[in-house]
């Protein structure tokens, strides 16, 4: 078998050995041979720089995955960053600012598919419509987004749960404040602040439904939970516990309730926090009879509460002010 290289190189000496050997039609097969060979290594080029262009490509796009993963683990550590600002916003009662970092995480979350924390963002924007008085968007945002909270979020479930609880209690819908309430006792939690968001549900319920037990027994439990692990529930639970303790007629537990958590709801600073502090310790002095006590604090309690635009509070506030004490403080508007 001939070398391709000497058939390339000297063909007219490979056509002459070919005549040579009484073959001359043999000869035409050196032109063949060359041609073939010569598509052959045009071929074997295209097929070279085919795999150039398919390194090259492979490589942009490796090099755009990199780049879009990086993209969106930034975006994903924005969004992080936003949700967690609307979360500390709502609990320091800055609900305006809490919605609107909340809109910004949401709206990063959606861009890169990150399910998990549009519905931890939704949940905790609820609790500020819920606060300002928004109770329609509320109402929708809570239920829309509970399905999608129970399938990506579940440890989130009984707070979503609380909260709708506390609209229907607010808009006087028993039936649906019962229906929404109720699972809640079902759910597992062990962590204190998850355990009290039931407890609280629990609470709620007992309360709606003139449940004198329940009632009791709800409040044992809440007395026994540990406080100081996660001071914004220790302050979101005092309004609903001290005015529960009060119903029950459980004076002495109450004063021992409000000092143990007074300091670290003091420290945290939330106005809305302090408002219902405010509110508790009002109703205490007048238990003891010291009305100017009583209406110094629930001037403090609407002044905290209208500062963070908490309508539920206030308007408790101000109930008290007017049917405990005859009359309503000046309202100070709240600023923009």
């Amino acid at each position: 078998m001939l070398d391709i290289n000497i058939i390339r190189t000297q063909p007219d000496l490979v056509k002459q050995a070919v005549a040579n050997r009484q073959s001359p039609e043999l000869a035409a097969t050196v032109d063949e041979a060359l041609a073939v060979d010569a598509r052959r290594r045009e071929l074997l080029k295209e097929v070279e720089a085919l795999k150039a262009e398919r390194n090259a490509v492979s490589k942009e796009i490796g090099r755009m995955k990199d780049a879009a993963a990086r993209e969106a683990r930034d975006k994903s550590r924005e969004a992080t960053s936003l949700s967690y600002l609307s979360i500390i916003h709502v609990f320091w009662g800055r609900y305006h600012d809490g919605l609107k970092y909340g809109a910004a995480a949401i709206a990063l979350a959606e861009e890169i598919g990150d399910r998990r924390r549009i519905a931890f963002t939704t949940n905790f924007m609820t609790r500020a419509l819920v606060s300002r008085g928004q109770w329609g968007e509320a109402v929708r945002l809570l239920e829309e987004n509970l399905p999608f909270v129970q399938e990506v979020a579940r440890v989130h479930v009984p707070w979503a749960l609380f909260y709708l609880g506390i609209l229907y209690h607010e808009l006087w819908d028993v039936k649906r404040a019962n229906k929404v309430l109720g699972p809640v006792q079902e759910v597992e939690a062990y962590h204190p602040s998850w355990r009290e968001a039931i407890l609280l549900s629990r609470l709620y319920l007992a309360r709606l439904n003139h449940d004198t037990d329940a009632l009791n027994r709800t409040l044992d439990e809440i007395l026994r939970l540990p406080y100081g692990v996660f001071i914004p529930d220790d302050a979101e639970a005092m309004l609903p516990v001290g005015e529960a303790l009060l119903e029950s007629g459980r004076i002495d537990d109450l004063r021992r309730y409000v000092p143990a958590r007074r300091p670290g709801i003091e420290l945290f600073g939330a106005a809305s926090h302090l408002a219902g502090l405010a509110i508790i310790e009002a109703q205490l002095s007048l238990r003891q009879g010291d009305t100017k006590s009583a209406g110094d604090l629930l001037d403090t309690a609407v002044k905290h509460a209208q500062t963070s635009e908490d309508v539920i509070t206030t308007r408790r506030a101000l109930e008290l002010r007017l049917g405990l004490l005859g009359r309503v403080p000046l309202r100070r508007d709240p600023p923009l």
